[in-house]
């Protein structure tokens, strides 16, 4: 055994040795190339965006706006050098005041009263809900110009209704003066939004639930009921008054032409007569005789076949006279002499 270590050479051993290491330290080398080459590849290659149809995107670089983009591919610097920022422009949201929305299938909701009881024009309480659906019309005013947009537009929203409930009657809140309050607030959250350049576009304001305190509601449905009653009646009366009024302007109407016609027909008839006498007249004058003759022989040619004629002949007494029938005068059958 003792030959055994006396045939060991140290130095090469330890030639091995390095030899060995070398080589692994080598192949070590090689990978950590490609590692230094891949690291850096990757950390490109995450810079790649993809904006879907109804997103834009603003990209930073080093926390700075550099620009905004609309759908496609797109490449900027990846973290930490730059960053991305998607948002979805065509998508409109919603947001709900005086209420939450707790699930969906079943339906139920949570009343937020701090946000939902408002004072009216005419100094009642009434419990107000709505909705508020808006999009994103401008990106990065959206991102940058207010920190907190969701907030800010809820607290627009709560204080421009607010300011329209505080100017309208309950009864009007109520009944027929809904259309009008979610229009004014409407126009009012635009206005705030426009003011903090939000980058907010309001598309509708929409009532869910309008409704004075659980107290008092029973009296206010009465009260809504007779003021629907007065609104139909007098819907009714104008109906009525809309049929009435034109039926009596058409008979008036008639009535005046009829008149108009009577009278243009006896001033027709009228000046005929005239024409025909002031003819007559200058006839007459030409031939007095004539004229006269003629007249009276027309006058005769009128009256007589309309007038009976009786012939009493004093020689026949008490004998019957037959009937003769003299230019067409209607004449007695028969008469008796009397003398």
């Amino acid at each position: 055994m003792s030959n055994d270590f006396q045939h060991i050479d140290p130095d090469r051993i330890r030639r091995e040795l390095e030899q060995k290491v070398r080589q692994k330290f080598n192949q070590f080398k090689i990978k950590g190339s490609w590692i230094l080459l891949v690291i850096p590849l990757f950390w490109l290659l995450s810079g790649f965006v993809i904006v879907q149809p109804e997103e834009e995107a603003v990209m930073l670089r080093f926390g700075q706006f550099q620009r905004q983009v609309e759908p496609g591919f797109h490449w900027n610097w990846p973290s930490p050098v730059g960053r991305t920022i998607k948002g979805a422009v065509k998508k409109v949201q919603k947001l709900e005041v005086g209420f939450r929305t707790v699930s969906v299938n079943p339906v139920r909701y949570r009343h937020v009263r701090n946000e939902s009881l408002m004072l009216t024009g005419d100094e009642n309480i009434i419990n107000l809900e709505f909705i508020v659906q808006y999009r994103i019309s401008n990106l990065r005013d959206f991102l940058f110009n207010v920190g907190d947009p969701v907030g800010t537009l809820m607290d627009a929203s709560e204080s421009a209704m607010r300011e329209v409930i505080g100017r309208t009657s309950i009864a009007s809140a109520m009944t027929d003066g809904k259309a009008q309050i979610q229009l004014d607030t409407q126009d009012l959250i635009q206005k705030y939004a426009d003011e903090y350049q939000a980058g907010i576009q309001i598309m509708t304001v929409k009532l869910q639930d309008v409704n004075p305190p659980d107290r008092v509601i029973a009296a206010f449905k009465d009260v809504i009921s007779a003021q629907q009653d007065k609104e139909r009646k007098i819907n009714e009366a104008k109906g009525f008054e809309n049929d009435i009024i034109p039926a009596a302007r058409g008979e008036a109407a008639q009535q005046v032409n009829d008149a108009q016609g009577y009278k243009e027909s006896r001033i027709t008839e009228a000046q005929g007569e005239a024409a025909r006498f002031l003819s007559l007249l200058r006839e007459y004058r030409n031939g007095k005789t004539v004229t006269k003759a003629r007249l009276y022989q027309e006058a005769l040619e009128k009256v007589l076949p309309e007038m009976e004629l009786v012939i009493l002949d004093d020689q026949v007494s008490g004998n019957v006279l037959p009937h003769f029938s003299i230019a067409g005068t209607n004449v007695r059958k028969s008469v008796k002499g009397d003398k």
